[in-house]
Formats: C-alpha cells, structure tokens, sequence
C-alpha cells in the first residue's frame, strides 16, 4: 500500500503536490509522511536544479575571465600588428620584450590560478603527473608536427600557392640574451599549454572532441597572427596534433615540453643562421 501511494504521489504534478502540502493537517500516519517525503524529494530536485543552472552561468563567466584575462592582452596585440602590416619581417625578440611577457605570464597564471582554486578547481585536474618517459613523448610530438608542417608545405609549393616566401615568412631577430630566453621558453609553454590544453579540455570535457579542438585552436592562432600567413598553417597542425594526443592520454607535461622544445630549437635556428 504505501508503495503503491509512493508512486501515485510522484506522478503528481507540482501543484497537486502543492495543495497536499497546505492540506497536510487534515493527514495521518504513513499517508502523511509519504507526502512530507515526496515534498522534500522535489525542494531538493529544485534546489539541485537551481545550483546546476547557476554553475553553468558561473562557468560561462569564468571561462570568459580566463580566456580574457589569460589571451586578451596578446590576442589584441597580435591582431593590431596584423592589421597596421607589423608582421613577418618585424618580428624582433628583446630583453625587454622577453623579460616583459616573462612577469606578464606569471603574474597572469597567479591571478587565474588563484581564481581557478576559489571556484573549486585543483592541481589534478590539469594532468600535471610527470614521468621521464613523457621527455621522449614530447620529441614525438614535435617530430610529428613538424614532418605534417613540412609535407603541407611542399603541397602549397607543389600546388604553385605563394603564400609562404622570403617576404612573409616569419623572420626574427633576436637581441635578447640566453636568460631571458630560457625563462619564456619555460613559463610561455607552461602558460599556453595549461590554459589551451588543460584547462579548455577539462571545462569541455562533455563536449565533442573536435569543438573543443577547434576552439582550442582558434584562441591559440588570435595571439600568432603576428606571424603572418605561417601561423595559418603551423598553428593549426600544433593544435590538431597536441588536441588529439591530450584527449587520448590526458598527459600535459609532453606538450608543455613539446611547445619549450619547439621554441628552443627555433631560437638555436637564429642564433645558427649565417649573417
């Protein structure tokens, strides 16, 4: 009997349910107490509901603080050097410049880890679990993205596109020394990987791969644009490739080692290169 009461009481509507409730003193027994326990069981559902809606509205807003706060300095930067033609050939690397975005990114990875703890995030949930075997995954994925760039490359020369040539191929000039940019090769690949990777993926994680992905690889190419036409294509491969591995492995510390190298061998590149 009081099964059979349990269930008719849930298949009521709310505001049957709601006269029962201002009704309640003309009940008894277990009859009572069926609908007390049927009236809490949906406040709680309310209540559950309402805290589901609002932490969707809270996560909107914390992902737009992160990526502005994180990318909006760099994103507009690169796109306003875009824009006015400072791009490919005026790329030049400073002490200052280095020293700079090598405070900025610090202070900005404090600011939104810090904000990311208050709202409930933690250390494991950007995969930061290092092995010494993950040194060797990362050669991998530079290879990897490398030999993708390359054969795109001979594809557009094949194909007789020029978009890639002497004029607006990336050409840097570096006038920074060794510390400076040991300390941005290390914190950029930390910052970028933590943010594009870990925490994107993390907060998307429901989502489809591939939007995540493409998303992901949006935000990263706003803050290259700087780089001319050459960013169009690596940027996308490093963003497919680098996608793809952390969605299967879910291993962070091979691509932030990934991206240092990437960045190591492109500044020992200059340094080599016949005056």
């Amino acid at each position: 009997m009081s099964n059979e009461l349990r269930i008719k009481l849930q298949n009521k509507s709310d505001k049957e349910i709601q006269q029962l409730s201002n009704e309640l003193n003309y009940y008894f027994g277990d009859e009572k107490q069926l609908i007390i326990e049927e009236i809490n069981r949906r406040n709680s559902l309310k209540i559950s509901e309402a805290k589901k809606e609002k932490s969707v509205y809270t996560s909107k807003i914390e992902l737009l603080i992160v990526l502005i706060v994180g990318f909006g300095f760099f994103a507009f930067s690169s796109t306003y050097k875009l824009i006015f033609g400072q791009t490919a050939n005026d790329i030049q690397v400073s002490n200052y410049g280095t020293y700079f975005n090598t405070l900025y990114q610090i202070i900005v990875l404090t600011i939104i880890g810090t904000f990311l703890k208050f709202r409930g995030w933690k250390l494991l949930d950007f995969n930061l679990r290092f092995k010494f075997r993950m040194i060797f995954i990362a050669i991998l994925l530079l290879l990897t993205t490398a030999l993708f760039i390359n054969i795109i490359l001979v594809i557009i020369d094949v194909i007789g596109l020029d978009i890639i040539n002497t004029e607006n191929k990336p050409n840097f000039t570096i006038e920074a020394n060794w510390l400076s940019l040991v300390m941005i090769i290390v914190i950029n690949s930390i910052y970028e990987e933590s943010l594009l990777i870990g925490y994107l993926f993390k907060r998307f994680e429901k989502m489809s791969p591939i939007i995540v992905i493409v998303f992901s690889m949006l935000i990263r190419l706003s803050f290259h644009t700087y780089q001319g036409w050459f960013s169009l294509i690596s940027i996308p491969i490093i963003s497919l490739v680098f996608g793809i591995y952390y969605i299967k492995y879910r291993k962070l510390w091979p691509l932030i080692i990934a991206h240092g190298l990437n960045n190591s061998l492109l500044f020992l590149s200059i340094f080599l290169r016949p005056s």
